[in-house]
């Protein structure tokens, strides 16, 4: 055998063993560090509650409730493989759905021991592309602890992103193990790759945007495997008919919003640059981070091209050219962390997009090529350069991690960094005014935002305005406006008409600008509340509720809080909100009253987790509400 080919000695193998494991062990120690303080006292926050707290298939797991979870989205999302992860930790953490401090660390617990495993991953990943085994543990240090993979890892709902990269990341690895010219048994390469296929499965039901996995197959056989592009897409070809098919099925089960309006295809360029280069400046300056950056379409195409950020993945690309031994890598980590991105970028119409194209869970996926890029060009660096700055930055990065992870532990906190931070953001004035009480503070908040940030057709968290609009109101006692009834009473029957001709989004609007001019009108809050049930969203109940305190002895608003409150987990009181609208019934003689109140008690005296197919109570014809 050639010396060049013998195996290292027993002792330097020993040497390099020890190297790896002090490397993942540091990797272990930095994620714990990072993200510890959500695992003391923490509340569950925003999607949290519909996800876990009132999820109904989650107040005692079954197999007919996983089964659910495979046969029909819940609250829009099509994810089998993340709700049937909830089952079992709802399980482990104890039935019903995990709302204790104790049972909420487990859910909190699972996110982080899931970015342990991605980045360990990342680290076999990084080294099998050819970078050293230093390198690569400051490029999977950047992966684990940057402040950008916060929300992704702090937030509980976030564990699609996690688990979903888990496996695309295991994927890879499998792929490349199967693939890569070492010599390996024919069993054990079939076997790899059959498992790649798989995990790549399991990764798209478990977040769609797992897609990515397949170009980022692609890209590393290619370029860091060497493997020539025609061989690669023979390898890959099954990948991409499992990820055809997979898809498709996902999107028959969970279809856009109703109300999401497509941007024009000439902006979507613009739009998508914009996010990449937002990505980018985060990824570079890590300030400032939120949960909702308020950048809809139209507010980046308004801003564009002032703000600059379409200019940065250009830039980057030409600062890229001046690195002439590793240009071809390092191009190829900027187009991993730009496809990474692309699905959820404005590119493609995606649900979020009418709150913000832009997210800090979106980019998780992405440092993929941020990590390999940091490795490729910190390889051929001298080992006391590493050794003095890579504690430096992450110790930088881990105490920045550490301080956002605090955030994460209250709903208040998280909302009022947010409005600080960026004051068009409907999330962050949510979650502050649904738990704090009303104070001179907060309603001057509501007011200016409200004043400054008026209806935008891109942005569905409009609607979440007007609802917070009507509590402002309500809490001062005085609208301070003058309300127009015909003006009220012709949008409300405008959007009557869109209901019945099925055009949902035309509907919604009327609804919410008849809400603009009189937040008082509780036939348009129920109606409103009615089209967003039917789309899955978690508001509907908020639009029953105010719908309800106007109208308190309407039973068609009595019907619809009994529905959802039934079919969200709350059985006793939907049925006392069924059995008083069945009660009120007399004079209306609606059947489907009476109807949902015996799908409920026949529900009910079955297993749990068993949900009926409620129908709700649209109002059609407006009640002059100022007479009552």
């Amino acid at each position: 055998m050639s010396p060049a080919f013998e195996s290292p000695p027993v002792s330097q193998r020993t040497f390099r063993s020890w190297q790896r494991s002090a490397a993942a062990l540091l990797l272990v120690i930095a994620v714990l560090l990072a993200y510890a303080p959500v695992l003391g006292k923490s509340d569950l926050v925003l999607d949290d509650h519909y996800n876990i707290a009132t999820n109904p298939y989650l107040a005692n797991v079954s197999g007919e409730s996983i089964a659910h979870f495979w046969t029909a989205p819940y609250i829009r999302l099509y994810i089998p493989v993340t709700y049937t992860a909830w089952s079992l930790l709802a399980k482990l953490a104890g039935d019903p759905p995990p709302t204790s401090p104790q049972e909420i660390r487990v859910l909190h617990g699972a996110n982080i021991l899931l970015q342990v495993a991605n980045t360990l991953l990342v680290l076999a990943l990084l080294q099998c592309c050819g970078v050293s085994l230093w390198a690569a543990f400051f490029g999977a240090l950047i992966f684990a602890v940057h402040p950008l993979q916060t929300e992704a890892v702090s937030w509980i709902t976030e564990l699609k992103t996690v688990l979903s990269a888990f496996f695309s990341f295991a994927t890879m690895l499998f792929f490349v193990l199967a693939t890569r010219s070492a010599a390996q048994r024919p069993r054990v390469r079939i076997a790899l790759y059959l498992g790649s296929l798989l995990l790549l499965v399991l990764g798209i039901f478990s977040k769609p945007l797992a897609v990515c996995t397949l170009p980022f197959l692609f890209i590393i056989s290619c370029v860091f495997q060497g493997i020539p592009p025609l061989r690669s897409i023979r390898l890959l070809t099954p990948h991409a008919v499992l990820c055809l098919a997979v898809i498709f099925i996902t999107m028959q089960a969970q279809p856009l919003p109703f109300f999401l309006e497509p941007l024009p295809f000439a902006l979507r360029l613009p739009v998508a640059l914009d996010a990449v280069g937002f990505y980018l400046s985060k990824l570079f300056v890590p300030v400032h981070l939120a949960m909702d950056y308020a950048r809809t379409p139209s507010a980046v195409w308004n801003g564009f091209p002032a703000n600059g950020f379409w200019a940065l993945p250009l830039l980057t690309g030409a600062l890229l050219f001046f690195f002439k031994n590793k240009r071809r890598q390092l191009l190829a980590c900027l187009a991993l962390f730009m496809l990474g991105i692309l699905p959820v970028s404005g590119m493609l119409p995606f649900g979020y997009q009418v709150i913000s194209t832009v997210a800090d869970r979106y980019a998780y996926f992405a440092m993929f090529g941020a990590a390999l890029a940091l490795g490729i060009v910190c390889s051929s660096w001298p080992w006391k350069i590493l050794a003095t700055l890579v504690p430096v930055i992450g110790v930088l990065l881990i105490s920045l991690t550490f301080q956002q992870s605090e955030l994460w532990k209250k709903e208040q906190s998280l909302g009022w960094h947010s409005t600080t931070s960026y004051p068009a953001g409907i999330y962050g004035l949510s979650a502050i005014t649904n738990n704090i009480p009303a104070s001179p503070h907060s309603l001057e908040l509501l007011r200016t935002h409200l004043a400054a940030y008026p209806l935008d057709p891109y942005n569905t968290g409009s609607y979440a305005r007007h609802l917070l609009q009507w509590k402002s109101s309500r809490q001062q006692k005085a609208h301070g406006q003058k309300v127009a009834p015909q003006e009220v009473q012709k949008l409300f029957e405008q959007g009557v008409g869109r209901m019945r001709s099925n055009d949902r989004r035309d509907a919604w609007m009327h609804f919410m600008q008849a809400i603009l001019l009189d937040p008082d009108d509780a036939a348009s809050w129920n109606n409103l509340g009615i089209l967003l049930a039917e789309a899955g969203y978690g508001m509907s109940e908020q639009c029953f509720k105010w719908a309800l305190f106007l109208m308190p002895d309407n039973p068609y608003v009595l019907n619809n809080m009994g529905m959802v409150s039934f079919t969200r987990g709350n059985q006793a009181l939907g049925l006392r909100y069924l059995e008083r609208a069945v009660r009120l019934n007399d004079t209306q003689k609606n059947p489907v009253i009476t109807a949902n109140l015996a799908a409920a008690r026949q529900a009910a005296g079955q297993a749990a987790g068993h949900v009926p197919s409620l129908v709700g109570t649209p109002i059609l014809h407006h009640p002059d509400l100022r007479e009552q």
